[in-house]
């Protein structure tokens, strides 16, 4: 059912011919038109949120405040949608970036002032997911 795309994944790492491969396997009717469109959502969330992540490294690494708060809020919403409903849960993916870029030692804590960033972004990528509406290639779209 799935093979043909998992191997041009597994082969390529490139999303978008994963998701050609999807819609080949959909109108061949070798998988449930459903099944295909929730994968190709999921596939494409999965990527906003590695995007957004590599993103906000770079943002963190020049103090980038405006750049932090929108990458974080991009997080938030890719997190939401794929099922994440935790803020603590979302609180140690932000918590790894901040390691990764070694602004923040494993066992420190936020400042106020970055909680507060964190939990605003949360709760704007909360109220977009709700709305239904979705980040890619630069925009945000209503799916």
């Amino acid at each position: 059912m799935l093979e043909g795309p998992a191997k041009a994944l597994a082969a390529t790492g490139d999303v978008v011919e994963f998701d050609k491969a999807l819609q080949t396997a959909k109108q061949l009717e070798q998988i449930d038109a459903k099944l295909a469109d929730r994968i190709a959502l999921a596939s494409k969330m999965r990527t906003g949120f590695n995007d957004a992540a590599k993103n906000l490294l770079t943002h963190l690494k020049v103090a980038n405040l405006g750049g932090i708060a929108t990458e974080i809020g991009k997080m938030a919403y890719y997190s939401i949608r794929e099922g994440l409903a935790s803020f603590d849960q979302f609180l140690i993916l932000i918590k790894g970036s901040y390691v990764k870029a070694n602004l923040l030692k494993v066992t420190a804590n936020f400042t106020p002032e970055q909680l507060a960033m964190i939990k605003k972004a949360w709760q704007e990528g909360l109220q977009s997911a709700e709305k239904g509406v979705v980040y890619l290639e630069g925009i945000w779209l209503l799916t």
